[in-house]
């Protein structure tokens, strides 16, 4: 996993200025298993290699078993990644939204 260089340089500001926000909605991607999350970070603003690699695992790991998963081996790599390496270092907030029924009224809705 590789990070932007100015959203890594972050960390050496105060971390009560430098805030990191990652915005998206959740939903089914054919190489994470789900968009956002720290794929916006790693992936997102990690730059071409960081696209063409994870193409690759998922491509060795099959596509077909990861769309719409949450949990496989690309993402692992990504929390391993979040947790080792971004944890303490960034004022780090994620806004994720998903849409879903409203359990009365049936409507589609945004949550999040």
């Amino acid at each position: 996993a590789q990070l932007n260089r100015r959203v890594w340089e972050l960390r050496k500001q105060d971390k009560r200025k430098a805030v990191v926000l990652s915005i998206g909605q959740v939903v089914p991607h054919e190489v994470m298993g789900m968009a956002n999350f720290n794929k916006n970070l790693f992936v997102g603003v990690g730059g071409v290699e960081a696209i063409n690699l994870s193409h690759f695992i998922g491509a060795i790991h099959g596509m077909e078993r990861m769309m719409g998963r949450a949990q496989n081996p690309l993402r692992d790599i990504l929390n391993y990644a979040s947790d080792e390496f971004l944890q303490g270092e960034l004022n780090l907030w994620y806004i994720l939204t998903v849409m879903g029924r409203n359990a009365t009224s049936g409507d589609l809705e945004m949550k999040g």
